[in-house]
């Protein structure tokens, strides 16, 4: 079973330096121009969570970043996948995508009913199917929605798309 502490290294590099620095950086947004985020938790989408992190000392951040990411965007379907690599991309594309987007891309990759919902058969279809057929349909899936929605980090978003854990 998919495991949340292997995962979890996956996401935050994407979201954080690498190392983590855990340190509040500039993450304007439309709505808030003066945004700040921690480890990818933006103060304007998550204030409650990223003022509790943030009176927290920079060096002593780092389980509360992972246990704001568990709490918010593991579940019980990521928990039961087989495969960590697939946990990993699709954990990664929820905290950057959604995870309704997130499960769409794996559907996709799986060639199950395209919903949006995590559920029994899709869990099947992941768990049956090589990580190896998985993943480059899923990444195929990801950068096209990256396309579609466009945007100035188009860049940046399509290498995220494209990265692949070293762990299975």
């Amino acid at each position: 079973m998919a495991d949340f502490a292997t995962c979890f290294p996956f996401v935050l590099a994407n979201e954080d330096y690498d190392p983590p620095q855990y340190k509040a950086v500039a993450d304007p947004t439309e709505s808030d121009p003066t945004a700040e985020a921690i480890a990818g938790i933006n103060s304007a989408f998550w204030p409650a969570q990223f003022a509790a992190i943030l009176a927290v000392a920079q060096s002593e951040r780092g389980p509360a970043v992972a246990a704001f990411y568990q709490e918010n965007f593991w579940n019980s379907w990521l928990e039961q996948l087989v495969s960590n690599k697939i946990a990993a991309m699709v954990l990664d594309a929820s905290v950057n995508q959604g995870a309704g987007w997130a499960t769409k891309f794996l559907q996709t990759a799986c060639s199950v009913e395209v919903d949006g919902k995590f559920g029994p058969n899709t869990l099947a279809a992941a768990n049956a199917l090589p990580s190896g057929v998985i993943v480059p349909a899923f990444i195929e899936a990801r950068q096209a929605r990256y396309r579609q929605v466009g945007g100035p980090s188009l860049d940046e978003w399509l290498q995220r798309a494209e990265k692949i854990p070293a762990f299975d």
